[in-house]
Formats: C-alpha cells, structure tokens, sequence
C-alpha cells in the first residue's frame, strides 16, 4: 500500500476542510430536530405503560456501583 504524497494530503485537507464546514452549516447535517410535544399515545401493539416512571434512571444509577 503507498502512502500519500503530502501535496496530495494538502489537497484533500483544502478541498474536504470547506466541503465539512458547508455541509455541517448550511445544508443542516449537523442539526437535530426535536419533536416539539411528547407521544401519549404508545405506537405498538405489545407495548404498556409504565409502571415506575424512574426505572431506567434507578437501572443507570445501579450500573455505576459495579463498574
């Protein structure tokens, strides 16, 4: 395998360097949209409510002891 040439490196880095900053910027690959209200209304057929609100919070905090 043969390395690349540092002008080669150069070009990449002055043609990808632009292209990044564009597409993350203007064209909104680096935005995240939130849905504005949350769901009630569960989707599926095998899922319920809840009966503990804090369980996956209480399972996260567990997790810290044993690691």
């Amino acid at each position: 395998m043969q390395e690349i040439d540092p002008t080669i490196a150069m070009i990449f880095l002055v043609i990808l360097t632009p292209l990044t900053i564009y597409l993350y910027f203007f064209v909104g690959f680096g935005t995240v949209e939130l849905h504005s209200k949350p769901k009630i209304k569960p989707e599926g057929n095998h899922t319920r409510r809840l009966k503990n609100a804090n369980y996956g919070a209480y399972i996260q905090s567990q997790g810290r002891y044993y690691n």
